[in-house]
């Protein structure tokens, strides 16, 4: 579609039409990232000329949130600090189109001092055939607040891009769970980002198991001393989905702290990529971080790859990475079929064992029966 045309749906300010238009440029100007390495690719079938983005009327929806919380659906000057160009890091073709054809907001603030009892729902349900989506959250000063978003829908060819934009104020705790859950068809583009101040807290956890194709990124950048982000990815990939997850984080003050987990498996022909990322800065000393990665294979067809990396510009740091891909165990396999499991159940059972440690640390009963609904999935398929 034509750019200025697109423009025309929105009334927003000055400042924000111009960066629509620095990012479109941008987008000109990049390529798609597909390939990683001399050999690792995940290059999707997707039409990208049909894509239609107009206005939408709200199509993100909150199910709870505290009387307290500021909630809304505009860009306004006071948003400029969401759209600075350190957020910029890691983007290429798609991210600037992300940013450029965005066409639904959702802008929410936690107040300072504030402890949430609750967690806030969103819900992201694709009604749209283009759909991109921002969820723009500030937490106040010594707050805590969680936040649960859902997202779902959509068909063939349906294109969703998102993007999750987190700014955490000295002494805040923040954790957002995410379930992408899309439906088949669906081209899903995914990017979470977090500015984490002094003493703060901002924890991530993904479960990627729906769409066709996804790539979803998630950067921590720990500005503030003592800055802490923990880092949890679980995808389950099967069919012929292809899932290109991302985790880093950047530490850029002393004593800061991060921990990435990455669980996942690929069955039938699936094609799945994790890589994790921690750079430790020239001014990091005395920080710590820490990147497991680990990918089980069901099936002769699937393909995984796993790609773990450390970028450390400064002395007195403690990190490591570890990366690991593998296929069932056979003699436990052999062992479970012995106690009269069919080898389907059996290879089920594994599977959740698999994922028991990552689940044993989840308290959200919602999210333990996301995950155990989608690990069934995988073995549901055409039987």
């Amino acid at each position: 579609m034509i750019f200025k045309d697109f423009l025309k749906g929105f009334e927003e300010p000055k400042f924000f039409r111009d960066l629509r238009k620095s990012w479109f440029d941008s987008m000109l100007e990049s390529e798609i990232v597909f390939k990683h390495g001399t050999n690792i690719s995940l290059i999707p079938d997707f039409n990208f000329d049909s894509l239609n983005f107009k206005s939408l009327s709200n199509n993100i929806k909150i199910i709870s949130a505290d009387d307290c919380v500021s909630v809304s659906n505009s860009i306004t000057v006071n948003e400029k600090e969401f759209f600075t160009s350190d957020w910029l890091l890691g983007s290429d073709k798609l991210s600037f189109m992300n940013l450029a054809f965005a066409n639904d907001f959702f802008i929410i603030n936690v107040p300072d001092n504030v402890i949430l009892g609750e967690p806030i729902f969103i819900d992201l349900s694709i009604q749209e055939s283009a759909m991109i989506s921002n969820v723009l959250i500030k937490v106040g000063y010594n707050s805590e607040a969680r936040f649960i978003i859902k997202k779902s829908g959509g068909s063939e060819d349906y294109y969703f891009g998102n993007n999750v934009r987190v700014i955490a104020l000295d002494n805040s705790n923040v954790e957002i769970l995410t379930l992408q859950e899309l439906s088949k068809g669906v081209f899903n583009v995914s990017e979470n980002k977090a500015m984490v101040s002094q003493n703060a807290v901002v924890n991530w956890f993904k479960l990627c198991s729906g769409s066709d194709y996804s790539r979803s990124s998630t950067i921590s950048f720990l500005n503030g001393i003592g800055a802490i982000s923990n880092q949890t990815s679980l995808f389950l990939s099967h069919r012929t989905q292809m899932h290109d997850l991302y985790n880093a984080v950047i530490h850029n003050q002393k004593n800061s702290y991060s921990n990435i987990v990455v669980r996942g498996l690929s069955a039938d022909n699936a094609k799945s990529l994790s890589r994790a990322f921690i750079s430790i800065g020239k001014n990091a000393s005395g920080s710590k971080g820490f990147e497991k990665q680990n990918v089980l294979v069901l099936s002769s067809k699937a393909e995984a790859n796993a790609i773990p990396k450390l970028e450390i510009n400064t002395n007195d740091v403690k990190c490591s990475h570890a990366a690991s891909i593998g296929r069932v165990d056979e003699d436990k396999l052999f062992y479970l079929m012995s106690r009269g499991l069919t080898s389907r159940k059996a290879k089920k059972v594994f599977v959740k064992g698999f994922f028991n440690d990552v689940l044993g640390e989840l308290k959200d009963k919602f999210l333990i029966k996301s995950i155990n609904n989608s690990i069934k999935g995988v073995f549901d398929v055409n039987q």
